[in-house]
């Protein structure tokens, strides 16, 4: 964690849970991918964003069981407090 490593932070527990599987639909799951900055959707022409569609369904195809993909989702939490004079 970078505060930790910057020395901002002192951190007192984590918490980390077991990977939960999903299945999301082929167009879902690439529709999705427009949700990061860089694949936006309002910072791509239609044209782009076309092609890259078709690219990704192309790809992604072949782990699509009858048009979803199944998913693995992980999260944690790091929790502690900033240290003085950070």
């Amino acid at each position: 964690m970078y505060a930790c490593g910057r020395g901002l932070f002192e951190q007192a527990g984590e918490q980390s849970v077991a990977p939960v599987t999903f299945q999301q639909s082929l167009d879902e799951y690439v529709a999705s991918l427009h949700s990061y900055s860089s694949l936006s959707l309002e910072y791509m022409s239609p044209a782009d964003a076309e092609a890259f569609d078709a690219a990704v369904r192309e790809l992604v195809q072949q782990w699509s069981a009858s048009g979803h993909i199944e998913l693995q989702v992980t999260g944690s939490v790091v929790w502690g407090r900033p240290r003085s004079g950070a």
